[in-house]
Order: C-alpha cells, then structure tokens, then sequence
C-alpha cells in the first residue's frame, strides 16, 4: 500500500478501477497544465514534476463523480444531526477546501438554509456534479474562472 489507495478504497474503488481514474487524472491535469495552473515540483531522474490540485472522487448515484463547488450532495453520515443535518440530507457544496473537506449548506423549500457544515469527502456522495447541473439548466452557473474538465 503506497497511502493514495487506502483513500479510494474507503471512497468505494479498488484496484479494477485504476485505469479510469488514472485517465480522469490526466485529463484534469493537461487541462490545468495548459492553463498555468500548476507549481512546479521536484526535478529528478525521472523528469520536472509538476503540482496542481485534482479534485476529490466520491461514488455517487452509480459512478464516479467529482466533488466541485455546487455540486448537489447526499450526507452518508448521521455525525452532523445536532448541527441540523442528518444522514440523508441533501445540500449544496459552497467550498471545496484545499484538504478536500466540502462547506455544505442545507436549505428547505423556500430557500432558508437550516444546516451549514464542513464535512469531509468520504462524508458525501455526489448527487449531481456542478457541470451536469449548470447542463440542464439548473442551480447557478459555473464561474468562467472556475477550472472544471467536462467529458
């Protein structure tokens, strides 16, 4: 075990897997790679590394899918009852935290937030990512500045 496959392994992949979120990686990471967003990394016998942030993978409603800001998601947890949330719940995501924990707000019907937290990602299944929302035509648009990879 090298550390990384300890988290997808709580997130719901293994090993058949692989090959999937290696490609979903690359793309994210060209993407990045060309707009300047990256730092540059340690250079060694294998070449100028390179570092940029990849989001989170959560499994959600039957496949895989990125945690982003505005994503809808479903709590899997009951930790969060005594803050208004319980496991269930379905919330927006406002922040993606650089540690990979998402702020999420809860709200009913008429729009009153009841429940705001800060939960990890293995806490969250994506209900509907950011980008196949803003698709068709629901939830706010996607900022022009926000670096998303659409498939």
């Amino acid at each position: 075990m090298h550390g990384k496959d300890t988290v997808f392994l709580a997130l719901g992949y293994g090993r058949e897997n692989s090959e999937e979120l290696a490609a979903i990686y690359q793309q994210q990471a060209a993407v990045k790679y060309s707009n300047g967003n990256f730092t540059l990394g340690r250079r060694d016998e294998h070449g100028q590394r390179t570092n940029g942030k990849v989001s989170y993978l959560v499994s959600g409603c039957g496949r895989a899918a990125m945690i982003d800001n505005y994503s809808r998601v479903r709590l899997l947890t009951d930790k969060y009852r005594k803050e208004g949330a319980a496991t269930g719940a379905v919330g927006y995501v406002i922040e993606v935290y650089d540690n990979g924990d998402c702020e999420v707000e809860f709200s009913d019907r008429d729009g009153i937030t009841f429940a705001q937290i800060v939960a990890r990602a293995d806490e969250l299944a994506v209900d509907e990512p950011a980008q196949e929302r803003h698709r068709n035509g629901v939830g706010p648009a996607i900022p022009s500045s926000a670096s998303t990879v659409q498939s």
